[in-house]
């Protein structure tokens, strides 16, 4: 029976829901660009849910990528040791909504069985049996924007820990919320929203480039590249207001920082002069356009190829239009100069500027685009720039504050230090030898970290050799290269049809023998019974000999391990084996040691400083797994040994380690993996660390 008080909550979700669709509907009908309707559609999700913050996740392809964000406390921060295990969990509980295309929801401070979680996504093998957990303090939920089994993303949400009740609410309007996604996505073409996300993606990468960067060529570079990709253009270049920040606003000149596209010109060239130029004036036409009513309306140097005019910030942000010149000989007598001398000099069609604003909002720059194809092809691309103009203006602003007086502050201390310490010639003269001198020599004194290294090799301790018992071919083979066998199991048999021939008939003389020494006992035939017992002893120990060997056809495993050898084991059926010859290799995966090769001239240093120390911890990687760093320790001088036979006439000396890996990585291990060991065995001045060979070559030369 439905209560009053839950009909009134149902039919105050119901009233929620048909305001969301009456809002967010005309904006599926009439798509406009996903940036914008992530904003809109995040406005009226912040609005009716008040959640802590959510993000849109696009599918492109099999992966997820992040559209738009608000966050009003920061998730990723939630926690005080957050870790990159968390935040593939997330990852992978938003895939996991995509591919069942249900609504997932994480508890606040849930963590999953394995209590060693902090480790999961570095090392499980299948990401997607990956445990779900969620250490932040908010509940978050990941619903799949779907329609008719077609995914297109992911609305993630956290929110404070409620009721079960405010959970349920929230599910089934954040639902609803991705079905009016959903609409929006199946009125837009796939290629569209590919361009716009790979567009959103090099915006993003281009904030991450530009973030902190204080080199004034970088960020130049950086805005140019990025402008040069977003619109289909001949050629973007970029200019900075001179002087800048101290010049003089009414009266701006520009000078080029970079450019790309056809060619890459001198900023002293006169096509860049007259780029200059033009950027002036361009500057001029853009700025003002934005305090008058004819730019309000579209109109300027080129009523005919002005794009729509950019939004009002609601920030206070400072308001242009961007307004394209073309090349127009009607025009010729009313534009001014260096606009005219431009198209005389410049194989372009049109030009237009985008004016870069500084934190201040004083233009600190312009970019200007040419082309020399029709514009109307390229005018949208301009309206996605709008962004550039504040964010790229804000990085160009701080760099060349940072640029012009990070000059200025060298030059006075450069010339304080010449007026203090340069006033004589010989004074001059002393101080370029002896500064150089003194500098290098306080390198060369100035204490390093030592390290002895050399090749290590993985080497099992305990290592089984099977042998043959017997002669015979091989008729049964169990066991595999790589497989893990118990003691006792049975890795190969032999054929036995001769032997078991050969045992019958040795059984069948035993007893005959048996019968004439019982026939001779009851007969009283002394003579004839002793020599009955002694064929019978005869016969009986042949017997046993072949039973025996009947026993040794079926070759068992001596240890538990694991097979490595010999390499063509699994080709070996069939082949006629030799007493002696060799089966088997088996070896304990339980018990291992690193061998590791070391120069002659290396043994007395690494054994003086284990008297030194008492012990010396290795640091070990393997080339199977270069990326992992394994420890062992040195602590006995029996462990150093000296005039090894390394193969092919040469000796040397190594140092053996016991290794032990974990029980989850031991299975993993196959002897001779190789790799480089080293040790650390203190600090030593750093001449001695870089010319030790070449002291040690002079020694043994003079």
């Amino acid at each position: 029976m439905v209560t009053p008080a839950a009909a009134d909550t149902n039919s105050q979700i119901q009233r929620i829901l048909a305001n969301i669709t009456a809002q967010l509907s005309p904006l599926a009908k009439n798509p406009p660009e996903l940036g914008e309707y992530c904003r809109t559609h995040g406005q009226h999700l912040r609005t009716v849910l008040k959640p802590v913050g959510f993000k849109y996740l696009v599918l492109q392809g099999s992966k997820l990528s992040r559209a738009l964000a608000f966050n009003q406390g920061s998730i990723e921060t939630a926690e005080a040791d957050g870790n990159a295990a968390q935040d593939a969990s997330f990852g992978q509980a938003a895939l996991k909504a995509v591919q069942e295309i249900a609504p997932l929801i994480l508890q606040a401070n849930t963590r999953p069985a394995d209590t060693n979680a902090s480790l999961v996504a570095e090392t499980a093998v299948n990401r997607d049996a990956m445990p779900l957990f969620n250490r932040t303090g908010y509940q978050v939920f990941f619903v799949p924007v779907a329609l008719e089994k077609q995914t297109f993303g992911v609305v993630q949400a956290w929110f404070e820990p409620r009721d079960n009740g405010a959970t349920s609410t929230r599910q089934q309007v954040l639902a609803h919320f991705a079905d009016e996604m959903a609409l929006y996505f199946r009125s837009r073409r796939a290629s569209d929203l590919h361009r716009e996300l790979v567009r959103q993606s090099t915006y993003i990468q281009l904030l991450e480039s530009l973030g902190g960067d204080l080199n004034l060529e970088a960020v130049a570079w950086n805005i140019v590249n990025y402008a040069r990709e977003s619109v289909d253009c001949e050629r973007v270049s970029i200019f900075a207001v001179k002087g800048f920040p101290k010049h003089d606003p009414d009266d701006m000149s520009f000078e080029l920082l970079a450019t790309s596209g056809l060619k890459q010109l001198n900023a002293r060239s006169e096509q860049a002069v007259l780029m200059s130029e033009l950027v002036g004036e361009l500057a001029q036409t853009i700025l003002m356009a934005g305090d008058s009513p004819e730019a309000a309306n579209g109109t300027g140097d080129e009523p005919k190829s002005t794009p729509p005019a950019a939004p009002l910030q609601s920030s206070g942000q400072p308001q242009f239009r961007l307004t394209f010149t073309m090349r127009d000989p009607d025009k010729v007598a009313t534009r001014p100069e260096a606009i005219n001398d431009y198209f005389d000099s410049a194989p372009m069609n049109w030009a237009t500027a985008l004016p870069l604003f500084d934190r201040d909002n004083h233009v600190c720059g312009m970019l200007l685009f040419e082309g020399q194809r029709d514009p109307d092809k390229v005018r949208s691309s301009f309206l996605q720039m709008r962004d550039l103009a504040y964010s790229g203006g804000h990085s160009l602003g701080t760099a060349l504050t940072w640029h012009n007086r990070r000059t200025l502050r060298w030059s006075n201390a450069l010339y304080s230090w010449r007026i203090r310490h340069l006033r004589s010639r010989g004074r001059r003269n002393f101080l370029r030898t002896a500064l150089p001198i003194g500098a290098i020599i306080l390198a060369l004194l100035y204490p390093k970290q030592m390290q002895v290294s050399g090749t290590a090799t993985l080497e099992p301790v305990n290592l089984v050799n099977v042998s043959a018992e017997v002669s015979g071919r091989i008729e049964q083979l169990q066991a595999q290269l790589g497989a893990e066998v118990k003691k006792g199991d049975l890795l190969l048999a032999l054929d036995d049809h001769d032997l078991q021939l050969q045992f019958q008939q040795a059984d069948q003389e035993y007893q005959r023998y048996r019968v004439q020494a019982d026939t001779a006992l009851a007969l009283s035939e002394e003579g004839q019974l002793q020599i009955a017992r002694i064929n019978a002893a005869r016969a009986g120990l042949m017997r046993d000999k072949l039973a025996a060997d009947l026993q040794r056809t079926r070759i068992t495993a001596p240890i538990s391990g694991i097979v490595i050898g010999p390499q063509n084991l699994s080709a070996r059926t069939g082949e006629y084996i030799r007493l002696g010859e060799g089966l088997v290799t088996l070896v304990d995966p339980s018990s291992w040691r690193v061998r590791v090769q070391l120069r002659e001239q290396d043994q007395p240093l690494l054994v003086a400083a284990l008297h030194e120390k008492g012990s010396l911890e290795a640091q070990i990687k393997f080339n199977a797994e270069p990326t992992t760093v394994y420890t062992a320790s040195l602590t006995d001088e029996e462990q150093v040994a000296k005039g090894l036979d390394f193969g092919g006439g040469t000796y040397g000396f190594a140092a053996f380690l016991p290794f032990t890996p974990s029980p989850q990585l031991s299975q993993d291990f196959r002897t001779g993996f190789s790799g480089r060991a080293s040790f650390t065995i203190g600090r030593r001045p750093l001449a001695y660390v870089f010319f030790r060979d070449f002291i040690h070559f002079l020694r043994m030369r003079f």
